[in-house]
């Protein structure tokens, strides 16, 4: 049966009652009870032999050796560490005794187990599991609590529940084709906005712990502890969406779709490098607002040094003050790490006016401008937009037609960029699933069934100790408007 669910006004009641039950292989239901309930259907997969990759592993006593050796390293090394944790130790009591403070230290955590070499192979993962059917738990927040007041569905959705509900319909319609397919997967989807879905109450409740998969668009404090999470119960997760940077560390088992903005700040560097123009690029930054504090320091770093010439800009540059640092006839080069839209529109106004004859191009963060460019874009044609994104160069091909065609018969209006990464996210994982069982990390390079991205999966490593600290998405392109206009090109070389 295919699944369906109603967002909008008279059917909002429907889809909150949906939130935290199976979809894809069984009907939408009411909440489940505290133990969730699995549809044991059965149902043949069709065989995909033909399309796996030739075996690359060594043979066994080769792997056998090598970690003969490897333990014997670690061991070794175990000691060393132990010995400079012990001199540390008695380093800091010694300087706590003189300064008659007794602190409490947090409780550190584990030290990741050192390793000699940086490979793939050498990341250990337990067998495997092939099964006829697979669970996947899905994370999103969608605020649905809010989608309803005083027992009436409201008039206007909140912006901030649009992109959750958006990835949800795509979701639906990616369960409902691998349905038609012949797979056999039961979906739980929770709303963790909610107070009765929030991330540490499915975690105490122990709502995830028969997972073989978890997708999520968690942000925040959230990842850190479905990371931990993962990382104890050895199940693979998917973040779909957050571009996290150091918040999960010694986990092979947290996979990021989405570059992370470290990534996204060195591909920034890296193309406005290869520009050679009149005048050095321009780096106007802020450190007044906590959000723009947070995206400044991926540029003010020894790379951007070189790079950029600095301008710290608490209140917008007027005329004299910018004059010095562009070339005021010719071409330009800016990045921008602002998102504070009245800011950026009194910069640009200031630029526009002030320098009629100049052209600007103008890097951010993905998104960063998303509003003020729907605006803004086809007004100032002195300017050019360049943003990295990883996600977006495909979307006319016949997957797009298909997704559109469901989700316009479904809900009206047309499919955008959160109904397709929905759709992606778990159309490719579950297909991985399908082809490699539930542990299918070292299989990344099949992206065969990913409809949009081309993804570039790469183990993030720790420098310290040698261990993978979590996976990522390296591929990027660069999202560029001008005059209204949107076209994606590669990195410049």
């Amino acid at each position: 049966m295919k699944p369906r669910i109603f967002l909008f006004i008279f059917s909002l009641f429907f889809l909150i009652t949906s939130v935290g039950t199976p979809v894809g292989a069984t009907p939408l239901k009411k909440k489940h009870k505290k133990k969730h309930k699995q549809t044991e259907q059965k149902i043949s997969l069709p065989s995909d032999e033909n399309s796996v990759p030739p075996s690359t592993e060594k043979s066994k006593a080769e792997l056998k050796k090598e970690r003969k050796e490897r333990k014997k390293k670690e061991k070794e090394a175990r000691k060393e560490l132990k010995r400079e944790k012990k001199e540390k130790k008695k380093q800091e009591k010694a300087e706590k005794k003189k300064k008659g403070k007794k602190e409490l230290e947090p409780k550190a955590a584990p030290a990741p187990q050192p390793v000699t070499l940086k490979k793939w192979s050498d990341i250990e993962y337990p067998t495997s599991q092939r099964k006829q059917s697979y669970r996947i738990e899905v994370l999103i927040p969608m605020y649905l609590d809010e989608l309803v007041k005083n027992g009436y569905p409201v008039k206007e959705i909140p912006e901030k529940a649009l992109a959750g509900l958006d990835f949800y319909k795509g979701l639906l319609i990616a369960a409902d084709s691998l349905k038609k397919a012949g797979f056999n997967l039961d979906i739980f989807v929770h709303d963790i906005s909610s107070l009765n879905e929030s991330m540490d109450l499915l975690l105490k409740k122990h709502a995830l712990d028969t997972a073989d998969l978890i997708i999520s668009t968690a942000l925040g404090n959230d990842i850190s502890a479905l990371a931990s999470f993962v990382r104890q119960k050895g199940v693979n997760c998917v973040s779909a969406i957050s571009a996290i940077d150091g918040k999960v560390i010694d986990n092979k088992y947290f996979t990021t779709t989405e570059p992370t903005n470290h990534t996204y700040s060195d591909v920034i560097k890296k193309d406005i490098a290869a520009h050679k123009l009149t005048k050095r690029p321009l780096l106007i930054y802020r450190t007044l607002n906590p959000a723009d504090a947070q995206l400044a320091p991926y540029f003010i770093d020894k790379a951007g040094n070189e790079i950029f010439t600095m301008m710290l800009a608490n209140k917008v540059p007027d005329r004299a003050t910018l004059k010095n640092a562009i070339d005021t006839a010719g071409a330009n080069l800016l990045c921008v790490p602002i998102n504070d839209v009245k800011f950026l529109d009194s910069l640009f106004g200031t630029l526009r006016r002030g320098f009629p004859a100049a052209t600007f191009t103008v890097y951010g963060f993905p998104n960063q401008f998303a509003k003020y460019i729907k605006s803004a874009s086809a007004t100032y044609n002195q300017f050019t937009f360049r943003l990295p994104v990883s996600f977006g160069d495909n979307l006319n091909g016949p997957v797009f037609k298909y997704i559109d065609t469901a989700f316009s018969n479904e809900y009206g209006g047309h499919a955008g960029e959160f109904v397709c990464r929905g759709f992606e996210s778990l159309y490719w994982h579950a297909n991985l699933l399908k082809r490699y069982g539930t542990i299918y990390n070292t299989h990344y390079l099949d992206i065969e069934t990913a409809p949009f991205t081309k993804f570039e999966i790469t183990p993030i490593w720790d420098t310290k100790y040698g261990n993978v600290d979590y996976f990522e998405n390296k591929k990027v392109l660069f999202k560029e408007i001008h005059g209204g206009q949107l076209k994606y090109s590669e990195i410049t070389d």
